[in-house]
This record gives C-alpha cells, structure tokens and sequence, in this order.
C-alpha cells in the first residue's frame, strides 16, 4: 500500500519516502514510526502505543521514539505542527493539510513467496545491564546466519539485507522486501559469566510465531547454544540438513570467542584503525587458544590488508604469511582459512597459488558473498574480466544491500565495454549507499564508494561533496584519500585527484595493480605525477624477499 500526501509519497513495503520522485533516506526505525502514524491518521496515537508496537517487549526510553520523530519532522519539512502534530499530554497525529492524506492505489504486485524454505536473521537486540555488548550480538547473529547458510534447502538472506532492519522491525514488510517466508528475531542478555538468548522464528505471511525459545546458561556454552538453535529453527521450517559435520562452528575458548567477535565486528568497517584494533584482538583470541584456526585467518586478513591499503611494513606480510599458513593447518575444511590463504598469495604476486585457493573457498562456502567479492576484486585486478564479472555478480545475488559490492562490478562492466550494465550496476551502488547511509552515517567507506558512482552517472557536484565528506570523517585514511581521488579524476578535477592520490600513496596504499585496472583513473593515467606515484609502490618481490627471510613484526 502507497500512500501519497502532497508533495510525498510513502511506500511502506519497500521501505522509502519520496519527494516528488526523489528518495529520502530514513532509518527503518524511523519510516516504521512514520508510516505507523500515517496509516492511523486522523487519530491522536498515544506514546505508549507507538513504544508498545514498534519496540515491543523492548526497555526503550520516550528519548528514542522523540528522535525518531524529530526526524521524520525534519523530512517532512522540518515543520513541529506540520504533518506531525504533538497533542500535548496524549500523544501525536498525522494530520497536515485537509484531504492531503490519501491512500494511493497499490504500487507494482510484490514478489510471490518463496516456495522453499527461507529466512532472515535479524541483529539481535542487547539487553545487557550496560547495553554495551552490541558485538557480541551482532557476532551471535552472524553465527546464526552462517550455520542457516550451510543447511540444504534453506535460502537465507545476506547479512547486509538483513541488518537493514532494526531488532523487531514489521516482519511483512521484511517478508516482502527480502522475499523470505520467516523471520529470525532475538535478544542477548550478557552479565559477566551469564548469557541469556530469547529467540523467536516469525512468519512473514501472518505474523504467527513458527517457534520460540530461551537458552540459559554461562557464557561458554554458547557454541552449544548457536547450534541447539540452529537445528530448532531448521527443524521448524522442514529443512534437512545436508552435511552435519559442516553444522557446528569451531569452538574456542569463551574469552578466545569474546575477542574474536569483537574482532570481526571491527572489521566490518575497515579503516586502517579498526584493522590495527581488531589485529590486536585477534591477537589476543590466539594467544588464550593457540589452536583456534579463525583466530589466525582474522588475523592473516588484518596483516595482509594493513599491509596492501593502510602501510603497513612488510613485516606485517611475513605474520599474514605464517597466520594463514597456521590457520590451513588447523581449520582445512573452513572457508574464511582458504580465503585468508588466498589474500596473503595475491598480495605476493603468486596469482595460480592464489586462485586456487579462492576456489576452494568458494566450494566450501559457495554461499558467502564476501569471499565471491574478494575474488572478484582479485580477478579484476589480474584482468581476468570474465570470471570478475561472474564472482562479482554472484556476490551482489548474495547480498544485494552492500554498495560496494555494485561499485566494483561496475568497473568490471566498464571494462568489459559493457556502458548499460555498468549504468545499472552504478545506479543500483548509489541507492545502497544512501540506504545503508540512512542506517550508519558514521561510516565512511559508505559515502566514499557511494561518491565514485555519483560522478560516473554525471552527478559531479553531489559526488564531489560525498568524496570530501568522507575524506573529512576519515582524514587520515589512506583507502579513503585514493576512492576520492577517483572521484576527482573521473570529474576531470585532475590537481585535485592527484594530491589526493599523492596523499592516499603517502598514507600506505600499495596496491599497484587496482589502480592501474581502475577506469576512474583512465583521466589521469597517462600524467607524469599518476605513473612516478605507481612507481613508488613496493613491488610484489620485495615483499616475497621479507617473507622468505622470516622478517616478523614484534607483536
């Protein structure tokens, strides 16, 4: 249902706000408020009943619904008695103009269900006495996600589509957007050694609750607690297993486990920062358990990446090249060791050793978007167009809501001289961008990616402006510094693209063989200052030399 009040149009189900065509990011907490507030307009709607059905079960203050509707204010026009007026003592309205509210008639049909089995996890909710253990959380959910990800049968939405919804966000409208026929939804409650999980399984077609449960226990039972789970929600939507070896995650020691999610949920954001930080933890993880394999394929991805984008010495190299080969020894049959194996041989220049590794990732986990994308990007760089361009589009059917992700199978379309598809694949980057915006402004790799694509679709100025936002929240970031640059050479801004990649050099980023494959830089690419600033990259047999002397970084 669309409904259309003067210049907006709102439209629930696919969660967006327009304005006379053009979308308004907003958070999904904040368009469910709205559109709660639309759909029972003409009526005062009580705070209570908006906490009660938006955060329901949930310890949630009146400051965090004040904010949700201080922001649909402000994009509605920033007006306090406009569209949403405050009745003081009982609540709000949605009432604006006489006989502007009018209900639409229905936008495009929605996509039929899925006719087998299907869900999205949902982030957990965290109801720690000191709401500080939203990783731990998120890492639980992500667990969730993987084990569901490996069963037969059973389709489940990519972390990214998910995550786009808040903790008991409108399950029909989630079953709508991500075409899944339930929905996983939970809290954590962490206090010192005691761990609680209270999960239910929802149906997205009738909001009838499948399954629910409530796991007690200490906090080094939640290995057992993830699987018992897992085969509750399998069981609940009549899917059969396929390999119950594969079921069950590796187990660690709790406090390994503590800091290897905090790890990993650092490293959903890279930064040169949080990569260092999430090392450390990773770090950490491997010295309580020395055995622990995705402790030290966490910590081959941070050496090897600090080393190719953020300067790292090559030292660093020699550790990626050791952990990964420590995490094959002891995780063989996991997917994220193989991938991890497989960046440290890219980034020697040792590119058969390195596709084969890639592939074996991709049979043991075939339904992981990231490493697809890894692999993609590794193709790319290699020239390899075609078989880019297939991991790339395996990985955007995987997880369709990560901007980067349409970024870079852009490029690959550019350079297969495919101008329709890269337009596309441009336009559909954009959009994520401004939706995962909507959801975390504090990420700058999102407005970074999100300003390439601007420019390439003939929106310089807004482009540009994104570009030196994100330079400005991250203004020591050499990954953030280069993305820039090449947004200012596609704009034929050529002094500005080169300091800006002068600067993002200078900063650590080495990796020759990207910038030579970007088409962002085909402007400047033939300028003196564009191939002395490629030239100065370490190439990749320096740092075989350091690797084969055994040079290590003190840890």
């Amino acid at each position: 249902m669309v409904h259309r009040f003067g210049v907006y149009e709102l439209d629930p189900g696919r969660y967006e706000l327009r304005r006379e065509g053009t979308r308004i990011p907003l958070e999904p907490r904040v368009m469910e408020v709205l559109a709660y507030l639309v759909a029972q307009r003409d009526r005062i709607v009580g705070k209570d009943e908006l906490l009660a059905r938006l955060w329901p079960g949930q310890d949630v203050t009146e400051a965090a619904l004040t904010r949700a509707i201080h922001t649909a204010r402000r994009a509605l026009g920033g007006t306090r008695d406009g569209w949403i007026r405050t009745v003081y003592g009982r609540g709000f309205v949605f009432a604006g103009a006489a006989g502007t509210a009018a209900i639409a008639s229905p936008g495009p049909a929605p996509r039929a269900r899925r006719l087998v089995p299907s869900v999205a996890v949902l982030p957990f909710a965290d109801l720690s006495p000191g709401r500080d253990h939203g990783y731990f959380c998120d890492g639980l959910a992500q667990e969730l996600l993987d084990a569901l990800g490996r069963v037969d049968g059973l389709a489940v939405a990519s972390r990214a589509s998910s995550f786009l919804f808040g903790p008991s966000a409108d399950v029909r409208a989630i079953g709508e957007r991500l075409n899944v026929s339930a929905v996983l939804e939970g809290s954590v409650r962490k206090d010192g050694a005691r761990l609680r999980v209270s999960v239910q399984l929802v149906d997205t077609a009738d909001n009838y609750r499948l399954w629910s449960g409530t796991f007690d226990g200490r906090t080094a039972d939640v290995f057992a607690v993830q699987e018992e789970i897992a085969a509750r929600v399998t069981l609940a939507l009549g899917a059969v297993v396929k390999d119950a070896a594969r079921r069950a995650a590796p187990r660690t020691d709790a406090d390994a486990y503590d800091c290897y999610l905090r790890g990993r949920n650092l490293c959903g954001r890279p930064s040169g920062a949080r990569l260092e930080a999430a090392r450390q933890l990773y770090r950490r993880a491997i010295g309580i358990d020395p055995a622990y394999a995705p402790g030290w394929a966490g910590l081959a991805d941070c050496d090897t990446f600090l080393y190719l984008y953020w300067g790292a010495p090559a030292g660093d190299l020699a550790e990626a090249d050791d952990a990964s080969r420590h995490a094959l020894e002891l995780g063989a049959e996991l997917a994220e060791c193989h991938a991890a194996r497989a960046g440290v041989l890219a980034t020697l220049g040792q590119a058969a050793e390195a596709d084969a590794a890639f592939r074996t990732a991709l049979r043991l986990k075939p339904r992981l978007a990231k490493i697809h994308y890894l692999y993609g990007r590794f193709c790319f760089a290699g020239g390899a167009l075609a078989p880019a361009a297939h991991a790339l589009e395996r990985a955007v059917a995987l997880s369709p809501d990560e901007a980067h992700l349409w970024f870079v199978l852009a490029k690959v379309a550019e350079r297969r001289g495919r101008a329709e598809a890269a337009r596309r694949a441009h336009e559909r980057a954009v959009a994520t961008a401004e939706r995962q915006a909507a959801v975390d402004g504090d990420d700058e790799r999102i407005f970074y990616v999100g300003a390439r694509a601007l420019v390439a679709l003939g929106e310089d100025a807004r482009g540009l402006e994104w570009a030196e936002r994100a330079v400005t929240m991250a203004p020591d970031d050499a990954v953030a510094a280069i993305y820039a640059a090449g947004a200012y050479a596609r704009a034929r801004r050529t002094p500005d693209a080169l300091a800006l990649l002068e600067r993002g050099v200078d900063a650590g980023f080495r990796h020759a063989a990207w910038l030579r494959a970007d088409p962002d830089f085909d402007p400047i690419r033939r300028h003196p200052r564009f191939d002395a600033l490629v030239a100065t990259m370490r190439p990749p047999a320096r740092a075989r030399a350091i690797v084969r002397a055994g040079a290590r970084r003190p840890a």
